[in-house]
This record gives C-alpha cells, sequence and structure tokens, in this order.
C-alpha cells in the first residue's frame, strides 16, 4: 500500500496479492501488518497519511 496525494485528496493504492485473504483474517490486521513492518517508526507512517 502506498499513498498517492492529489491536491489536497489522499489515495490509497491497493497491490492484491494472492493469498492476501488466507494470510489475515480482516482487513484491519492486513493494515496493522504493512505498518508494523515497514522500516519507518509509526509516527512517520502516520505523518504520511495526514
Amino acid at each position: 500500500m502506498s499513498p498517492v496525494v492529489s491536491g489536497t485528496a489522499h489515495q490509497m493504492t491497493l497491490d492484491f496479492v494472492p493469498g492476501l485473504a488466507e494470510r489475515h483474517s480482516s482487513a484491519l490486521e492486513c493494515v496493522r501488518e504493512c505498518v508494523y513492518t515497514r522500516r519507518n517508526p509509526l509516527k512517520t507512517v502516520a505523518a504520511e497519511w495526514t
């Protein structure tokens, strides 16, 4: 997932990887894994989405 900034609106690009539904029980769990496995600290990830 990666944010795409267009003017003042933020959009998220989703890559649908085979097996994604088997590895995660919910969308929240999927997003949580993406956030916690990034090399950037959490506050940096949060700042990208504000």
